[in-house]
């Protein structure tokens, strides 16, 4: 989604309405929907209480579900202001008479005689009857179908390499996620969990545990992404080639297996949906050395929102430092600060406008013998607006 507007031409720094935006929902090519209806909010939050400018509703039939609508944004005397637009989108499909619904927010700062680009991550999740853990329909997503089995390694072709196969030739627990994505022909796969050979081809990734004699309790995770392209460079949410680097609504499929008194319970193939995850890179420790990349996961929960970050192949749902859960807090949306570090924004389950930001940061943890990437969130801050350039 694409919010752009532009500015009328003011004499003198006044109050008021004076910006306008333009919002679009594009739908991607083969999408098959029948038709989108849209509720658009528009509020200025620099004012106490925030002051909601805007309350439209819209339908449109137009191909890929298309909506341009112009609507006013408003600023303070100093000729801007912080305003936040939201967008619920019902959305539907051919032999679905219940809508998806699909929401977005994003906060701007509206300026006087000046353009103000927007871009809203619109994702939608649903579960389907497909015989796994499915995750269905996702605009401008992606669709994953999950299972779990166990087997004895003569069962499975090149079930794990050499280095890693049970010499004693017991069973192995497979867990295997299948996705198809929208604009990408195969899907971008962030992967964690306990030391096992994993197998990454196209749209599949597959995880050959050999199980171990001894009870325990071993837990992998897949996290699929379409490389998704935006209209425009926007450096909150993609990087330098509009590729977007922070995903809204995100399904995280899990594969479990217990070991309990020697005996192998029937493993299990869950799914949990995240509001946010953002990929950052973490700062080298030497000039001459790369800089790994972590995965940030933001999660409403009821007691609030709660942070975890998965590095490449190692354990998942590390909790980040510092602050880990906000409580009371519910998150609206979350933007990068640079490469390495982002912005939560957060508000109130009751209003959902903004009225706090987080950062959180990617750093090295030293205090083991081998130091390892971290991501470190501070205290919540109230989000106000910047200063005027003089």
């Amino acid at each position: 989604m694409t919010a752009l507007g532009c500015g009328d031409r003011s004499p003198a720094p006044q109050a008021g309405n004076i910006s306008r935006a333009a919002l679009a929902l594009s739908v991607p090519p083969g999408a098959d929907i029948d038709r989108v209806e849209y509720k658009v909010r528009v509020t200025f939050l620099e004012s106490t209480p925030p002051v909601q400018t805007v309350s439209e509703v819209y339908e449109s039939v137009a191909l890929r579900g298309q909506l341009t609508a112009v609507l006013p944004c408003r600023t303070l005397p100093s000729g801007q202001g912080l305003n936040q637009v939201d967008i619920e989108a019902l959305i539907y499909v051919p032999g679905r008479v219940e809508p998806y619904i699909a929401a977005g927010t994003a906060v701007f700062t509206c300026r006087r005689n000046a353009d103000t680009p927007v871009n809203i991550l619109v994702t939608v999740i649903s579960q389907l009857d497909g015989g796994f853990v499915d995750i269905g329909l996702c605009i401008n997503g992606i669709g994953c179908s999950t299972k779990v089995d166990t087997s004895l390694p003569d069962s499975v072709v090149g079930v794990c390499s050499e280095s890693l196969c049970n010499p004693l030739g017991g069973a192995v627990f497979r867990f295997a996620t299948e996705c198809a994505t929208v604009y990408a022909a195969s899907p971008t796969f962030w992967v964690c969990g306990d030391a096992t050979d994993w197998l990454i081809r196209n749209r599949t990734a597959i995880s050959d545990f050999p199980i171990p004699d001894a009870d325990g309790d071993w837990r992998f995770g897949v996290i699929a992404f379409d490389a998704c392209i935006m209209p425009q460079v926007d450096l909150t949410i993609t990087d330098a080639d509009r590729v977007v680097k922070v995903w809204r609504g995100v399904a995280v499929q899990y594969g479990e297996l217990d070991r309990v008194g020697g005996i192998n319970l029937t493993p299990e193939a869950t799914t949990r949906r995240i509001e946010f995850a953002a990929e950052l890179k973490v700062p080298p420790r030497a000039p001459d050395l790369p800089g790994p990349e972590v995965l940030v996961l933001i999660e409403q929960e009821p007691l609030g929102v709660r942070t975890r970050f998965i590095t490449r192949f190692g354990i998942c749902d590390i909790p980040t430092q510092g602050v880990e859960l906000y409580p009371g807090s519910a998150i609206i949306d979350v933007r990068r600060d640079g490469v390495s570090a982002i912005e939560l924004l957060m508000g109130d389950n009751e209003t959902r406008l903004v009225s706090l930001v987080a950062r959180c940061m990617t750093s090295w943890d030293e205090t083991g013998a081998n130091p390892r990437p971290t991501v470190i969130c501070a205290a919540p801050v109230p989000f106000v607006s910047a200063p005027v350039d003089p």
